[in-house]
């Protein structure tokens, strides 16, 4: 890997496929990143790297994890959502704190394929394909429930637009009703407790 795609720290993009594991010669554990024409190694963990991720939007793995325990009802390998708008929904291959944890981004991944020894290829839209360490079935189950919960929460963010549409005012622009996209959420929320 070139010098120049060397990076001490990076965030995901929309472009984001991947975030895989990478040992260098002196068994330091980094990261891959594989974007959509390009990739990068950097200084971080694949977990550190989707927490820095996690910062730029605004929170932490902790929180976007929380997050989804409360919509999924599951406690492990749980998928996040680091911006619904851009569909940036992130699933863990193992636990992340395993160092062999592979960080997919759902929207990319065309195909999952049993490959030798329990391991999955996982295969995107754009044609390049990476092997990961967990069973297919395992690799599967991760995918299904990462779109289970963009539905459940696609479901929950329709609701809320619904609600702010109920509540327009006619002479308010889209981008004003962009800027009160929180003050409606909290709004909608209190109106369903």
């Amino acid at each position: 890997m070139l010098n120049k795609n060397l990076f001490e720290s990076l965030e995901v993009t929309p472009f984001t496929l991947a975030v895989t594991p990478y040992r260098t010669k002196e068994g330091k554990l980094f990261s891959r990143v594989l974007e959509k024409d390009s990739e990068f190694i950097v200084k971080l963990s694949p977990t550190e790297v989707m927490e820095k991720s996690c910062n730029y939007f605004g929170s932490s793995l902790v929180g976007k994890q929380e997050g989804t325990k409360k919509i999924l009802k599951y406690s492990h390998k749980l998928p996040i959502c680091l911006e619904a708008l851009s569909n940036m929904y992130f699933f863990p291959s193992t636990s992340p704190s395993n160092v062999g944890c592979h960080w997919l981004a759902h929207s990319h991944i065309r195909e999952l394929r049993p490959a030798e020894n329990l391991k999955t290829e996982v295969v995107f839209f754009n044609g390049k394909s990476i092997l990961v360490e967990v069973s297919h079935g395992s690799l599967e189950n991760q995918l299904h429930r990462t779109a289970q919960y963009k539905h459940l929460l696609g479901k929950r963010i329709k609701s809320m637009l619904s609600y702010a549409n109920q509540h327009h005012h006619p002479r308010r622009s889209f981008q004003q009703d962009l800027t009160d996209v929180y003050f409606v959420a909290e709004h909608f929320l209190e109106d369903q407790e």
